[in-house]
């Protein structure tokens, strides 16, 4: 595992490869899955994951993980509540992200993103508004930055249709991570951050040949 930091802030986030012993049976399972689209905010379709069989699973999630998923969250803020997961792979016709975005307020979430895509050459990667310099978003800053971009976007126009390519007229990039088979990702969700596709990715709703990952959202109780 490493920890990699990032901003003005060294926010940390936790690599670790190499993840599941067997990435490839969550892939089968997820073939067998209803994925449907979930609304305007997310650029493809969305399956739960399924309940703990001996495979994996939602409730087999943090058991499977061991101490390197409690590594990686102890190393951002400590002992962690586990949320279910989502298995999402992404659609023939996605509505991308043309703007980064955050999970939540505050320090008390972190993400948990297991990319299983061998196809993917993309990533994530992480802001920092300009005009305000915010680069993680909590309830002091949020109404500030809210009003700023709202204002940004009101003068400027909205931002082109596509996933971002990086530094944009309100946006910084900061750091970015690449998307490699079988590698975890853990860190806060309220660091400004969005994915980014490479224009050559195969986008399909199988998750064997489209862009796939698992996303879970852990929590700790105090900020």
């Amino acid at each position: 595992m490493e920890i990699a930091r990032h901003g003005r802030a060294r926010e940390p986030m936790a690599l670790i490869e190499n993840f599941a012993r067997q990435p490839r049976a969550l892939i089968d399972l997820a073939r067998a899955l209803p994925f449907a689209p979930v609304g305007p905010n997310y650029p493809g379709v969305r399956a739960h994951a399924p309940p703990r069989d001996g495979r994996g699973g939602a409730d087999g999630f943090e058991a499977a993980s061991g101490r390197h998923l409690r590594r990686g969250a102890a190393a951002l803020q400590g002992g962690v509540l586990l949320l279910p997961a989502d298995g999402a792979a992404g659609d023939a016709q996605p509505d991308p992200e043309s703007l980064p975005h955050f999970d939540g307020l505050g320090r008390t979430c972190i993400a948990a993103l297991h990319h299983l895509s061998a196809a993917e050459s993309g990533g994530a990667a992480f802001f920092r508004h300009r005009s305000t310099g915010t680069e993680t978003v909590d309830p002091a800053n949020y109404p500030a930055c809210n009003a700023a971009v709202n204002a940004e976007i009101h003068r400027l126009g909205p931002p082109k249709p596509g996933y971002i390519p990086g530094d944009t007229p309100l946006y910084e990039q900061i750091a970015f991570c690449p998307a490699r088979f079988n590698r975890l990702m853990i860190y806060r969700g309220n660091t400004i951050h969005s994915a980014q596709v490479a224009p050559d990715t195969p986008l399909t709703d199988d998750p064997a040949t489209g862009r796939f990952s698992i996303n879970t959202f852990l929590w700790w109780p105090k900020a």
